[in-house]
């Protein structure tokens, strides 16, 4: 199948289903909650993308894997949509302890006086990042229900894309996500990366 028009199917599914649960009182939440966070990343990749043009990003971040003393080379460009994911969760987030994240900056300087803005910054804080096991798929309530490999702590994520697509291109398989979560007032989703891998991908 030609993948463009794989993608417009998968995003002509999604788009169906979001307007068929649209009402449900969770999602309504869900999607108020989602547009606060998406105009705060809006905001860290304008500031983002200044850092990395003026140089200070990326010398913050040479210095910080000199220090940790991993070899790691750094060749990321900002206007790759894959490498602009890395870039946001290295420097968006708290990935190594001695780099300052960009919302740890935005909270210090009181970047917003939003009281949402505000409990989302500490949400983005407080995030987790890490491996997990899909166990569970709610498909009419769009909820996703994860498993951390480690911990095995388990986590009730809403994911309207997700579990919309879950039954038809993995349900076959066991599947494993990494992911970075976000709880805010009762609701967790996922943001950055979304890695997915197959249980038989030995690579």
């Amino acid at each position: 199948m030609d993948k463009e028009f794989s993608d417009n199917l998968v995003e002509g599914l999604v788009n169906l289903r979001r307007y068929i649960i649209k009402d449900k009182p969770h999602i309504k939440k869900y999607e108020k909650i989602r547009k606060i966070h998406q105009e705060i990343i809006d905001s860290m990749d304008d500031y983002l993308c200044e850092q990395i043009n003026n140089g200070t990003k990326s010398r913050e971040m040479a210095i910080c894997l000199d220090n940790s003393g991993l070899d790691i080379p750094v060749d990321l460009d900002s206007e790759n949509i894959d490498d602009k994911s890395i870039l946001s969760e290295i420097f968006v987030y708290k990935v190594y302890p001695s780099l300052k994240s960009i919302t740890e900056e935005y909270i210090e300087k009181h970047k917003f006086r939003n009281a949402a803005k505000i409990k989302m910054l500490d949400a983005m804080n407080n995030s987790i990042v890490g491996l997990f096991k899909v166990i569970n798929i709610d498909f009419d309530n769009c909820y996703v229900t994860y498993e951390d490999v480690f911990t095995h702590k388990t986590y009730k994520i809403i994911d309207i894309t997700f579990s919309t697509i879950y039954k038809n291109l993995y349900k076959e398989k066991d599947l494993y996500v990494y992911n970075r979560l976000i709880s805010y007032e009762g609701i967790i989703f996922g943001t950055g990366m979304h890695i997915k891998i197959n249980s038989d991908d030995k690579k």
